[in-house]
């Protein structure tokens, strides 16, 4: 499984692969339960960022796939429930599935346009980027 980089205004920089986000509490271990038709275990977004040490000034993350191809910048604020999908079972997630990492955010069916990026279901995830925006 390719691993998941967390930078830019965190305390710490994280480099995290399967075993870490094993070990990240609390586990979701049916994400259908949250999003309906999805597969797959996750951890929440936000525990992620903890571990990270988000700084106070932080506004944002950008989530980028691990072909750069695709970014969403999403207040932190929106990804408080938001999952991180890692695995199936206890295997990686596959890539049909949008694996070995998937964001997923719960309220994506009650999203409203004017507000795209935090509905937005990034596939193949390979980094997330703190920032403050404006």
């Amino acid at each position: 499984m390719s691993g998941l980089t967390v930078s830019g205004r965190v305390e710490q920089i994280l480099h995290l692969q399967f075993s870490d986000l094993l070990a990240i509490a609390p586990q979701i271990d049916d994400v259908s339960r949250h999003v309906p038709g999805r597969v797959g275990a996750a951890v929440l977004i936000r525990a992620v960022l903890e571990k990270a040490g988000v700084q106070p000034n932080a506004t944002h993350a950008v989530l980028i796939s691990r072909d750069g191809a695709y970014t969403a910048k999403v207040a932190l604020a929106d990804l408080q429930e938001s999952l991180l999908v890692y695995r199936l079972g206890k295997d990686p997630l596959p890539e049909k599935e949008g694996g070995p990492l998937r964001y997923l955010n719960p309220q994506a069916m009650a999203c409203d346009a004017s507000n795209k990026a935090a509905c937005s279901n990034v596939k193949f995830l390979g980094s997330i980027e703190v920032i403050t925006a404006p």
